[in-house]
């Protein structure tokens, strides 16, 4: 697989649903992705990476299965793999920061800045209203995670 990486990267989206943080990985991995069934594992496939979403799966463990994804991907040396999540809380992603050192990978986290609760309540695929959507908010935390890279989307660039 040919990329633009010059090391193993593992990038970890947060955002509420609806902020754009599909489009953004698949902008980021070099547009759109193809859905490929790997075993166990759903992935979405771009030129320079792969996508790995919870919401690929539809049970009680999905979050489980996400990790194990991350997991599959990081031991095939995939260069560019992103975590499409909501990861509101640090306990939300350390899982996945601890596989990232594990496996050598550079990790950059890209935070979606909130837009307004009713333009996330008509852009979500997930159907979230905007309830649901206020109690995502009020669980978001700030917080930094030491050697690791932050990256913030402005309003303007997205």
């Amino acid at each position: 697989m040919d990329t633009p990486f010059n090391f193993f990267t593992f990038f970890i989206m947060r955002g509420l649903p609806g902020t754009g943080k599909t489009t953004i990985a698949q902008a980021i991995l070099g547009g759109n992705s193809v859905k490929k069934e790997i075993g166990n594992f759903i992935f979405y496939y771009c030129s320079n990476g792969v996508i790995c979403s919870s919401d690929f799966y539809s049970s009680q463990d999905s979050i489980l299965k996400s990790q194990k994804s991350v997991e599959f991907a990081m031991r095939n040396k995939v260069p560019a793999i992103i975590l499409d999540e909501d990861n509101l809380t640090k306990w939300d992603i350390e899982p996945f920061i601890s596989l990232a050192n594990k496996n050598g990978y550079k990790i950059i986290i890209v935070e979606i800045p909130t837009a307004s609760l009713d333009f996330l309540a008509q852009r979500n695929t997930s159907g979230f209203d905007k309830s649901i959507l206020l109690q995502m908010k009020n669980r978001w935390e700030n917080f930094n995670i030491p050697g690791s890279n932050g990256l913030t989307i402005s309003e303007d660039s997205r």
